[in-house]
C-alpha cells in the first residue's frame, strides 16, 4: 500500500504541474513574445549605438589565465539563474547562483587551469522567476527540479580556452614552426573558391554590397544529433521558450554570433524558399556568386600540445576556410548538397620532449582529413593494383612517407596537400577519389595538380610558371596564426567564439567552425586514433604508380626553382603574392 500511496501522490502532482502549464502555456509564451520585442537591448560599445540584437553570453576575457563571461537577460523578466561549469566535460563548479543585474548583464570569472572546452550550462532559477501567480509556489519547484535532473538549462555554451605553460613553446617559435612546414595545395582547374580569411567570410575584405543586406537566422534547436541521440533542451516543458534570432544581416553576424553562441543554435543559411526552389532562387545563391577569391587566399594554423603527456606530442593545425562547398553542383545549378562555409584541415603532428626545450620538434605524421565517418573512400587506381579504402574520415600517413615539396637552400620540407575539387577534402595525393556516403550511392571527386597555393613567402620566376603549365596557375596565400587561445567576443577572430553549428547542411549533419571540432577539442583522440575511432594508416604502395612517378616528378620541379623571400615580420603580415 505505501508504494501505491507514494505512485498515486506523485501523479497527481505531476498532472497538477502538467495541467498549471498546459492552461497557461499559451499565455505565457505570447507574453514572453512581447517582452523580447520591446526588451530592453544593451548598449554597443563599438558604435556608441544601439545594438539591436541581443546579446545573450559575452565572452569578456580570455587569456590563457583567466576566463570571464558575461550572460545577459536569457528569459523576458528573469533575473535569477544558477550556472554549472565543465572543463573537458569535468563537472568543476555545481550550481552556483547568478543574478542578473542592471545594466542586464552579470559576470561569471573562471580560473584556466587545462587547455579546451570549458562549458557554461545556465539555469533558469524558477523559484523567483514570476512568482506572483499563486500556482507557481507548487509548478516552480517542480520545475526547478526537472531542469536539474533532466539537465534542461536554458543556455549552453563551450568557450575554447588555451592553458598559458611558460616551459611549453614560445610564440616566436611556434611562428616559426608554422611557417617552416606550411603545406603546399594543389587545387582542381574548375575550382572556384580558395581557402579565405575570417573576415573575408564575414564580407569584411573584398566586400560585396550585395551580400549585406542579406537575411539570415540563428536557431537554436531541441534536439541534439549524434551517434547518442538525446533531447538537450526540453524548455517548453518547464515553461520556457528559446526564442530564434531573425533578421539578421549578412553584414552583422560579427555582431550576434559571437554574443549568442549557444552550442545548438545553428545559423540557418539554406533559407529554402518551397516556391522558388526549382528556380534556384535561395540564400546559397548569393553566396556561390563570391567565388575566385585570388588575391585573398588565406590558411590559417593553430598550435596544441597533446594533453595525453605520455605521447610527448606537439600538433600544428592547418585550417582551411572557405565561403562556399560547391560539392559537384555547376554555378547556377539548382542547388542539393552544397551549403554556405566550409572548413577542412591537415595536423602535423611533432615529437618534442619540453624537459629537453632545446631539441627542436621533429615531424612524426600527417593527418588528412575527409568526409564524414562511416563514410566509404576509395583512391581509385588505373593501373590495376590494389586500391586503399577507409571508413576513418582521416589517414595518417607516416612523415616519410608523406609527399613533400623540399626546398634544399633552407633545408625545409613542405607536405603537400591535394584538395579535392568542390567538396575540399584534403587528400595525401592527387586522384580520383570515390566517396559513398551511403553505399548504394556513389560520387567521384577529382584532386588534381593543376593550381598551386604557396606561402606569400616564396618567391618565383616563369619557370615556376612553365611548371605549373600557365602564369594563372600559381597562387600565394598569407599564413595567419588563429589566435585559439585569445578567443573573445570582440577578439579579431570573434567568429570563433560562436560554439554552435555555422556549417548548414541538408540533412542532420551540419557542422561546426574551429576550436569546436575534434581537432582541437579531442586533439589525441584525432591524431591517434581510438578502438572505436581509428585512424587508416595511409600505404604509399596502394598508390597508382604513374600518378606517383609523375607527382615525384613535380614536388622535385617545383622545389627546386623556388627561393624563400627574407621578409621582416611586419611586412609578412601585409605580403602578397609578389613574383620576383
Amino acid at each position: 500500500m505505501g508504494n501505491r500511496s507514494f505512485i498515486l501522490i506523485m501523479f497527481v502532482i505531476l498532472f497538477s504541474c502538467s495541467f498549471a502549464c498546459v492552461c497557461h502555456s499559451g499565455d505565457l509564451i505570447n507574453e514572453e513574445t512581447n517582452n523580447m520585442e520591446t526588451k530592453r537591448v544593451l548598449e554597443d560599445k563599438e558604435t556608441k549605438g544601439i545594438n539591436k540584437y541581443p546579446r545573450y553570453f559575452e565572452i569578456v576575457k580570455n587569456d590563457g589565465t583567466d576566463l570571464t563571461v558575461r550572460i545577459g537577460e536569457m528569459v523576458p523578466d528573469a533575473k535569477s539563474y544558477y550556472y554549472r561549469l565543465l572543463k573537458n566535460g569535468k563537472k568543476v563548479v555545481r550550481f552556483k547562483n547568478v543574478k542578473v543585474d542592471e545594466p542586464d548583464y552579470s559576470v561569471i570569472n573562471a580560473k584556466i587551469t587545462e587547455t579546451g572546452k570549458y562549458t557554461f550550462m545556465i539555469f533558469i532559477n524558477d523559484a523567483e522567476y514570476r512568482f506572483g501567480a499563486p500556482w507557481r509556489i507548487i509548478t516552480n519547484p517542480i520545475k526547478k527540479l526537472i531542469n536539474r535532473i533532466f539537465r534542461n538549462p536554458v543556455w549552453e555554451q563551450d568557450v575554447f580556452v588555451v592553458k598559458s605553460d611558460p616551459n611549453g613553446l614560445s610564440k616566436s617559435r611556434i611562428d616559426e614552426l608554422a611557417e617552416k612546414y606550411a603545406p603546399f595545395l594543389f587545387v582542381d582547374s574548375e575550382e572556384h573558391y580558395f581557402p579565405a580569411s575570417i573576415d573575408y567570410l564575414l564580407n569584411k575584405e573584398d566586400t560585396d554590397e550585395s551580400l549585406n543586406d542579406l537575411k539570415l537566422s540563428l536557431k537554436f534547436r531541441h534536439i541534439a544529433y549524434g551517434s547518442k541521440k538525446k533531447v538537450v533542451r526540453r524548455t517548453r516543458l518547464t515553461g520556457v521558450v528559446r526564442e530564434n534570432i531573425s533578421k539578421i544581416l549578412y553584414k552583422d553576424l560579427d555582431k550576434v554570433l559571437p554574443y549568442n553562441g549557444d552550442n545548438i543554435g545553428e545559423l540557418d543559411t539554406i533559407g529554402i524558399n518551397p516556391f522558388a526552389l526549382f528556380n534556384g532562387k535561395n540564400k546559397r545563391e548569393f553566396l556561390e556568386k563570391r567565388k575566385d577569391n585570388k588575391d585573398y587566399v588565406t590558411v590559417y594554423y593553430s598550435f596544441l600540445p597533446n594533453p595525453n603527456l605520455q605521447k610527448k606530442e606537439v600538433i600544428i593545425n592547418y585550417h582551411f576556410l572557405y565561403i562556399y562547398d560547391s560539392k559537384t553542383e555547376i554555378i547556377g545549378d539548382l542547388k542539393k548538397a552544397s551549403h554556405i562555409f566550409d572548413r577542412e584541415s591537415i595536423s602535423i603532428v611533432f615529437e618534442w620532449d619540453k624537459s629537453n626545450p632545446d631539441v627542436g620538434p621533429e615531424p612524426q605524421s600527417v593527418i588528412y582529413g575527409a568526409h564524414l565517418p562511416g563514410q566509404l573512400i576509395t583512391l581509385k587506381r588505373e593501373d590495376n593494383g590494389e586500391e586503399q579504402q577507409w571508413r576513418t574520415r582521416r589517414v595518417k600517413v607516416k612523415w616519410d612517407d608523406a609527399h613533400k615539396i623540399e626546398i634544399s637552400k633552407n633545408k625545409e620540407f613542405h607536405p603537400i596537400v591535394a584538395i579535392a575539387k568542390g567538396s575540399h577534402a584534403t587528400y595525401p595525393v592527387p586522384g580520383i577519389y570515390a566517396v559513398r556516403p551511403i553505399d548504394i550511392i556513389e560520387t567521384k571527386e577529382p584532386a588534381r595538380t593543376d593550381k598551386l597555393l604557396l606561402p606569400s613567402t616564396f618567391l618565383y620566376d616563369s619557370k615556376i610558371d612553365e611548371i605549373m603549365r600557365g602564369n594563372n596557375n600559381v597562387i600565394s596565400y598569407k599564413l595567419k596564426d588563429l589566435n585559439l587561445g585569445s578567443i573573445t567576443s570582440s577578439s579579431p577572430n570573434s567568429l570563433l567564439a560562436f560554439s554552435g553549428y555555422i556549417v548548414d547542411i541538408i540533412g542532420l549533419t551540419d557542422a561546426k567552425f574551429p576550436p569546436f571540432t575534434e581537432r582541437e577539442t579531442k586533439i589525441e583522440n584525432w591524431v591517434n586514433g581510438t578502438d572505436d575511432d581509428p585512424v587508416h594508416d595511409w600505404d604509399p604502395d596502394k598508390v597508382d604508380k604513374t600518378t606517383q612517378a609523375k607527382l615525384e616528378k613535380l614536388v622535385k620541379d617545383i622545389g627546386g626553382n623556388l627561393t624563400k623571400e627574407v621578409i621582416s615580420k611586419k611586412a609578412k603580415e601585409h605580403s602578397g603574392g609578389a613574383k620576383s
